[in-house]
């Protein structure tokens, strides 16, 4: 999330027409959607993101901005970038609108306070506005229920589809202007898509989901400090909690409404205020539902991307199926290296068995064979 210093009072009312009633909102949003479809008929068509679509989720705080922001970078693929908001059912007419008045920004840290930096042109998780305008009723004053796979809805199915064409015909045209070659695939990083695990490969047959899996202790201990960061922001900025409600970044904050894995009450109850227990409760629920087997799901290990990044990018590459492999694998100076200081980690036995089995099904599970694609120097 962009610090909110960078919404003057233009930016701000513009946010209101986007998303509140009072003042248009959604349904704008999606008229102005169906006229874009007739002005941009052509380079609609022209769009491949068939081309299997990539889907980062997972738990928050496990590296899914890394991953988006890692492959965001390839010429291949077409993401939302903030220069999406605050129209973003309407990429391709927002982009031609908006393009004589965009501004130039520095990228600054992110409101996380996580060391990574974003900007107008940084990639950023706003699918989850299709599904918030599409699926209110999903949407609970103090929880989400999650999608099954006989949860059809047509109207929505084709809206997102068709979203995802325009979003990488924005990217195409914008790529042709540059000279560079057109994307002609769709990746959305979105959190809450671990609510949809076994929707989306029906929506999209050839899609890959991503999921990052991260050492249970740091991640629980990390949506502990971004709950409080952001519950003291949201009490002092109500346009900053406002800005998250809108668009569907319900993890932590004032605004905190826990995923229903399975339906249990009980950790809906215990959201009214978070400790240590309810964070492992919800890691130990998301975790349930990213085990159950799919052809579709790439685990990743994030301690091991962490511990060896081109040979962990060198496998993603190869599970993707990318163009290029050696552009991804070229981007791991970006990641990290582990703290060797860490103490020893403290788990149940439950969180430690569903870790191991996690980090099993790893596609750069360590001691698995896997080539390095370095570039020699």
């Amino acid at each position: 999330m962009i610090d909110n210093r960078q919404y003057g009072p233009l930016s701000r009312a513009l946010h209101h027409v986007a998303f509140n009633p009072k003042f248009g909102g959604i349904p704008t949003q999606r008229r102005l959607s169906e006229l874009e479809e007739s002005l941009f008929a052509r380079d609609i068509a022209d769009a491949a993101y068939v081309d299997q679509p990539v889907f980062v989720a997972g738990l928050p705080r496990a590296g899914t901005t890394l991953i988006l922001t890692l492959l965001a970078q390839l010429p291949e693929f077409a993401a939302h970038t903030y220069r999406d908001m605050p129209f973003v059912m309407a990429p391709l007419l927002w982009s031609r609108l908006s393009g004589p008045f965009q501004q130039t920004s520095e990228s600054r840290e992110r409101a996380h306070g996580d060391g990574m930096s974003v900007g107008y042109d940084s990639p950023e998780a706003f699918e989850e506005v299709i599904w918030k305008a599409f699926w209110p009723g999903k949407f609970q004053p103090s929880f989400i229920e999650p999608w099954q796979a006989d949860d059809r809805q047509p109207e929505f199915e084709t809206f997102l589809r068709h979203h995802a064409e325009k979003l990488v015909a924005a990217r195409a045209r914008d790529a042709r202007r540059a000279g560079t070659a057109p994307p002609t695939r769709y990746l959305s990083k979105n959190n809450a898509n671990i609510a949809r695990l076994d929707l989306l490969p029906v929506i999209f047959p050839n899609c890959r989901i991503v999921i990052p899996i991260r050492a249970p202790e740091d991640q629980i201990r990390s949506l502990m400090r971004q709950h409080e960061r952001f519950s003291d922001l949201h009490a002092r900025d109500a346009f900053a909690r406002q800005y998250m409600s809108w668009i569907g970044h319900h993890e932590f904050g004032g605004d905190l409404r826990p995923i229903r894995f399975d339906r249990d009450k009980q950790s809906v109850q215990s959201a009214e205020n978070p400790g240590e227990t309810f964070w492992t409760d919800q890691w130990l629920r998301a975790h349930r539902e990213i085990l159950k087997p799919s052809p579709h799901k790439i685990l990743l290990d994030f301690e091991e991307l962490r511990h060896d990044p081109w040979g962990s990018l060198t496998s993603l590459a190869q599970a993707l199926k990318l163009a290029d492999p050696q552009a991804l694998v070229a981007g791991a100076d970006q990641v990290k290296a582990p703290d060797l200081d860490r103490p020893e980690p403290s788990r149940t036995a439950e969180v430690e068995t569903l870790y191991a089995q996690a980090r099993a099904l790893c596609i750069n599970a360590p001691g698995r064979d896997r080539h390095d694609l370095r570039a020699a120097e």
